[in-house]
């Protein structure tokens, strides 16, 4: 990324997808040359050991690979990672070319990673198995997928066929399950459900099969030659039950049991030919993506689309009818670098997943950063590069009167672009005259720092000792004042926006929700109203209680399966009034006092219900004795800890009836 030394105005890294056309081609021939930061790849999981040599790699895929010129060898096991915070931000502290050892089936096998320069935490990745008859760095040469990696800044993980040449599926599923599960947990690069799938062959069917038991982890998919998969396997997916999906329907009586094959993943399948087998797997997917029984012309194939009247109904598409089943005839040259950039630039680079529970999943086109006009930030604070993008509606941006600002915050290990992506705060910012400023958490490698090298919010649960909340300027060294930090940030943001201070509002998820607390019982002044999603204060023991909130309006937004829920079974049991003074000290900062006061007078307002794409919502409302409602709190029907998009409509409207005037709250019905 290129920085503008004037404005601290960076170009969008994770943008520009949708100005990605299949005839753009840059194909160089030559990876570039460059140093390879370290990185300890050193990890068990389970019974698979994961290795990293320093050898050459040669002696990885058992075979005739060789190094390429400009490729250096993978880092030693053991490593340190090298990460520096004044420089580092939501940057991945290590980039270029890694393998690690897998032991499977009896086999040691490899597995390798691709990291380009600009990599980002939880940004895109591209999955591929690799063709028989390559070895892996020819073919990433050839075949244009370093090249695309470089330009559009999203990883590569790659699995590959021992001596160049896969097994059976039946071989090669212990090797492709424990790379594909390993993904997951060690690359910290792509995020859980950022992925695009590019499967060859054998390996490449294997890898359908995990995808059609795990739709979550695959924004959409591509199999060539690799989908001979036997019927009564297809039938068998019928049955089975989505892991995590039969939480109990506490909001109606119907049965909300998803089952294997109701998870949509796009997909688009070519093989040579198309026989009753090959078929029955379109017919599978056809199905899976609910699509419609008229086709359009593909590539030597047809493509069927989602039915748009269905999509309005399934929460997994919430933003249209993206998902697509194809099949094509067209022989393959897996190298074809045009070809490649066709599948990049039409499918797998243009879908986002987001959501770890099936009842709160969904896939959406991915946004076009520089199209929206969001402008990114990065500026240096207490040493350390803090990021942020600002977003303004079109129809405001040469206005005079300023501007209501909502201040999003991700959870950890999110950065804010993906932060700003999948709440979708653009589109409440069109409907309500928002400005938004969806802000990273600081970048680190620490391990201390919860325990990963990721973007994080410093809370009081992490540090015992850290006292920075209070407001006196104390810090621990080595680790960032957010208070002071949030400060800053505000002030940059009204020196460059025309920001209504009256209208200042926090919407946050996860940590970041966590820290937000923190702000609210700290500086509340800050602010006119706040919201959360799944997010709970966690008492600093160094604070004193009379820091609680006393006036600052909250609304909490949780899943009824996200542990721990006050709001259970949708009902006021026993005793509830005493959960919920447990559920304001505990997750909200008031005091014991405070709570009481809250719930006594009037008490339980009344009970709202609405829908939004099956999911229910069902939200209580506590008001002071003017009838103002100090607290809302909804629970969100089925869902864990990530959020429904349709979580994010009842925040901005939250905000729309708050304001402070000269210190004062202003609530307007």
């Amino acid at each position: 990324m290129k920085e503008d030394s004037k404005m601290n105005v960076v170009d969008i890294s994770p943008g520009s997808r949708s100005s990605l056309t299949s005839s753009d081609s840059n194909y160089s021939g030559e990876l570039l040359s460059r140093g390879i930061s370290r990185r300890d790849f050193g990890k068990l999981l389970g019974a698979q050991a994961l290795v990293l040599s320093c050898f050459s790699l040669s002696g990885c895929g058992g075979g005739a690979t060789t190094e390429q010129p400009g490729l250096q060898a993978a880092v030693k096991y053991g490593d340190p990672i090298v990460f520096d915070p004044a420089t580092g931000g939501i940057s991945l502290p290590y980039t270029g070319y890694y393998y690690g050892e897998i032991v499977a089936g009896g086999k040691t096998r490899f597995y390798k990673e691709y990291f380009p320069e600009n990599s980002i935490y939880n940004g895109n990745q591209v999955m591929i198995t690799i063709p028989d008859g390559y070895n892996t760095e020819d073919y990433l040469l050839r075949s244009g997928w370093k090249t695309l990696a470089d330009k559009y800044n999203f990883t590569l993980f790659i699995m590959e066929p021992l001596n160049e040449q896969w097994g059976t599926v039946a071989s090669e599923m212990a090797y492709v399950s424990a790379a594909y599960t390993l993904r997951g947990t060690t690359t910290d690069a792509g995020g859980v459900n950022r992925v695009g799938i590019l499967g060859f062959g054998s390996g490449g069917q294997a890898l359908q099969q995990l995808v059609m038991t795990n739709e979550l982890s695959a924004a959409s998919a591509v199999f060539v030659n690799a989908s001979h998969i036997d019927s009564s396997y297809l039938a068998s997916l019928s049955t089975q039950v989505f892991t995590g999906s039969s939480f109990g329907a506490v909001f109606n009586a119907a049965d909300n049991t998803v089952y294997l094959n109701q998870v949509p993943v796009p997909v688009w399948i070519f093989e040579t030919t198309v026989d009753a087998t090959v078929q029955g797997v379109v017919n599978y997917w056809k199905g899976v993506n609910r699509t419609v029984s008229v086709d359009a012309d593909f590539n030597g194939g047809k493509i069927f689309y989602q039915d748009p009247t269905n999509a309005a109904e399934n929460h997994f598409t919430p933003r249209g009818a993206i998902a697509n089943v194809a099949w094509s005839t067209q022989t393959v040259n897996p190298v074809d670098t045009g070809f490649n950039q066709m599948l990049y630039a039409n499918f797998l680079g243009v879908t986002n997943r987001y959501g770890a529970n099936v009842w709160n999943n969904a896939i959406h086109p991915h946004l076009d950063f520089t199209a929206l006009g969001v402008k990114n930030y990065k500026f240096l604070d207490q040493g350390v590069l803090r990021e942020y993008l600002v977003y303004v509606p079109p129809n405001l941006r040469n206005g005079t009167a300023p501007l209501p600002v909502v201040y999003t915050l991700p959870g950890g290990d999110t950065n804010h672009f993906t932060n700003f992506e999948n709440t979708r705060w653009n589109e409440q910012a069109d409907k309500y005259g928002y400005i938004i400023v969806s802000v990273a958490g600081a970048g680190t490698n620490k391990a201390s720092y919860l325990g990963s090298p990721a973007n994080k919010w410093v809370t009081g649960s992490v540090y015992t000792k850290f006292l920075a909340f209070n407001d006196t300027g104390t810090t621990t060294p080595g680790y960032v004042d957010d208070i002071s930090f949030f400060k800053t940030l505000i002030a940059r943001v009204e020196t460059d926006y025309k920001i209504d201070p009256t209208r200042r509002f926090i919407a946050a998820h996860s940590n970041g929700a966590a820290f937000s607390l923190e702000m609210v019982r700290v500086i509340p002044q800050y602010f006119a109203a706040f919201s959360r999603l799944s997010g709970h204060l966690t008492r600093n023991p160094g604070l004193p209680d009379d820091l609680a909130i006393n006036d600052l309006p909250i609304y909490a937004i949780i899943g009824e399966n996200n542990s721990p829920s006050v709001l259970m079974n949708g009902t006021l049991a026993p005793g509830f009034n005493t959960s919920f003074t447990n559920y304001l000290v505990n997750n909200l900062g008031y005091t014991a006092v405070a709570a009481a006061a809250l719930i006594a007078n009037p008490g339980i307002n009344g009970l709202v219900e609405d829908l939004h794409n099956g999911m229910v919502h069902k939200t209580w409302e506590w008001r002071d004795a003017n009838s103002v409602p100090i607290c809302r709190a909804t629970t969100t029907s089925l869902r864990g800890h990530s959020f429904i998009m349709g979580d994010i409509p009842n925040m901005a409207e939250w905000f729309t009836h708050w304001s402070r005037v000269n210190g004062k709250l202003v609530y307007k019905p």
